[in-house]
């Protein structure tokens, strides 16, 4: 393999990351965007609504998202056919009996294994799948409680040092066996906002929470983009729909755009042209 054919190895699949605040609408904008409901689309990203598929981590991520699609965006109920993995239950009981509860690991892995098998079909058919992850700060705290246990006076304190390195493996596994050459992955992640203190002026600040630990300090090198979802106080003309757009390039320390980022506006719009300037696979055609 040469320089020439090294980009094309995985070419045709994103692996990227969107960050925004809480609430902010991550998981609606993603999905609504992958399935060309968004005002202005013409076309989707997924060849079918069954070919997204959606793994809920979060409490709440899905409410109001059918609604959103059907009365607020006025697209047919036929695309509320996306397949959703919920997972929101799996993450509230991990580790609440014990430490090194392996529980919600194995849940997340087997719907892993679902989704791998789904979209292996649908890439040898032809069609254009994806997964959003929603979100990669859910996914962390279930493992990291799953591994910590319940509360203990006894323990009095945080982790042993023994389990940060197991956290670690369990985020760069899952990450790995969900990163397949035959559908896009799309990981939600959330902004912390804070303060500092620098002389005698505060400083606000802001964090990407990609996760406790080494796995989630160094997640950003094992995507091809980290983008910033910003959310407007307006929306598209004639409709109910808030305008919300990509900042491409965001200042978040040290999480950096990819080497493609010249080729995106500093602020785009539309995920499908997103990924067709990226040279990304998409449906081509409206759902």
């Amino acid at each position: 393999m040469n320089l020439a054919e090294l980009g094309k190895s995985s070419a045709q699949y994103a692996k990227q990351a969107y960050m925004a605040e809480t609430k902010a609408g991550k998981t609606t904008w993603l999905v609504a965007s992958l399935l060309g409901a968004l005002p202005g689309q013409t076309e989707s990203v997924v060849s079918t609504p069954a070919d997204l598929h959606i793994l809920g981590f979060d409490e709440g991520f899905g409410d109001g998202l059918g609604e959103f699609i059907v009365s607020v965006c006025k697209k047919d109920p036929k695309l509320l056919g996306v397949t959703v993995h919920p997972l929101a239950e799996a993450r509230r009981r991990s580790g609440a009996a014990e430490e090194w509860d392996y529980g919600f690991f194995s849940a997340i892995s087997d719907a892993v294994k679902k989704i791998n098998a789904a979209t292996s079909v649908a890439h040898k058919a032809g069609r254009v799948s994806a997964v959003v992850v929603s979100s990669l700060t859910g996914m962390n705290e279930g493992l990291q409680t799953g591994l910590s246990g319940p509360p203990s006076a006894a323990k009095k304190g945080g982790m042993d040092k023994a389990k940060w390195p197991e956290l670690e493996r369990q985020i760069i596994a899952l990450r790995n066996q969900l990163h397949m050459d035959q559908h896009h992955v799309f990981w939600e992640c959330h902004i912390l906002k804070g303060e500092k203190q620098e002389g005698n002026t505060s400083v606000q600040t802001e964090e990407v929470d990609a996760g406790s630990g080494k796995g989630g300090k160094h997640f950003g090198a094992n995507v091809e983009f980290i983008f910033r979802l910003r959310r407007e106080m307006a929306k598209y003309e004639g409709t109910a729909v808030d305008k919300c757009f990509v900042d491409t390039k965001p200042s978040m320390g040290s999480f950096a755009t990819g080497r493609k980022a010249t080729l995106l506006a500093d602020r785009e719009t539309n995920l499908v042209e997103i990924l067709k300037k990226l040279g990304k696979a998409t449906h081509g055609k409206a759902l």
